[in-house]
């Protein structure tokens, strides 16, 4: 059986057995338990639905499972804490993430590339910044304001103030090209949120439309990456488990020659690094 496969049972099972469970406790109300059960039958396709959409990544399969049998145990329970432990035991049970996948060829001849001479290194580093975002920071802002204005509201203020903040924080990142592969970081929480070293990839290209429907982080499903404009150059990346990172940054072309020249190196034994 395969990984996906086993999620997917592990994630329905719990609402399965609790619908079955609803059915055959004499103390519940006829309609009460049908009603329930209907519930659970409508969740069951939900979470098999999000289970398809997000079948090529590991996050996507892995997160429905502890929630399905936190339900579960709750409609046939109710214990507090046979919920928390019924919700461990569903992320216990879904595994491991598999091992990210290397690339196993590399890009196409017509793909784009740098000239660099022998033992020569390039690095590439752009900074983005998302509009959307500083939008959705400046109404934060304002509805902060206007609650701790309003007497009773203070501790809305406060969080609202609080999620400004986090927004603003969140607004710019930074992009690196190099001989270590694709990073991307937010300078102002010194974090990291992708890094895709050069042995994961097969190919870089650039577009000129996003597929990315979210403006700002999207970490997961088959395609992810940064959005923080509707139009533009787009550096997409084509990884080896079939999934696509795709970065709304300036200067895209150079970006994607220059992931392409340093995968032609990794695979050239006597080519010097990026």
């Amino acid at each position: 059986m395969s990984r996906y496969a086993w999620r997917v049972v592990v994630a329905l099972v719990p609402l399965v057995i609790a619908a079955v469970a609803q059915e055959a406790t004499p103390v519940k109300a006829a309609v009460k338990a049908a009603v329930t059960a209907a519930w659970l039958a409508v969740g069951a396709l939900a979470v098999a639905a999000w289970l398809h959409r997000h079948r090529r990544s590991p996050v996507g399969t892995r997160w429905p499972a502890p929630f399905t049998w936190a339900a579960g145990a709750a409609v046939v329970q109710g214990n507090p804490w046979i919920v928390a432990a019924a919700a461990v035991c569903g992320w216990v049970l879904t595994g491991r993430d598999p091992a990210p996948v290397d690339a196993t060829s590399g890009p196409t001849p017509d793909a784009p590339r740098l000239t660099l001479r022998g033992g020569q290194r390039a690095m590439w580093y752009r900074t983005a910044y998302t509009p959307y975002v500083f939008a959705t920071t400046a109404l934060l802002a304002v509805a902060a304001a206007a609650a701790l204005a309003t007497p009773g509201l203070g501790v809305v203020g406060v969080l609202g103030v609080a999620a400004a903040i986090g927004a603003a924080l969140q607004s710019r990142v930074a992009v690196r090209v190099g001989d270590q592969g694709v990073t991307v970081t937010q300078p102002l929480l010194r974090r990291t949120v992708l890094a895709l070293p050069l042995r994961h990839i097969e190919q870089a290209y650039v577009e000129y439309s996003s597929p990315l429907a979210d403006y700002g982080l999207v970490a997961d499903g088959p395609v992810f990456g940064w959005r923080s404009r509707s139009t533009g150059p787009v550096l997409r990346l084509r990884l080896a488990d079939r999934r696509d990172c795709v970065l709304t940054v300036d200067d895209a072309t150079t970006a994607a020659a220059l992931v392409n020249t340093c995968l032609d190196r990794l695979r050239t034994p006597e080519d010097d690094p990026c």
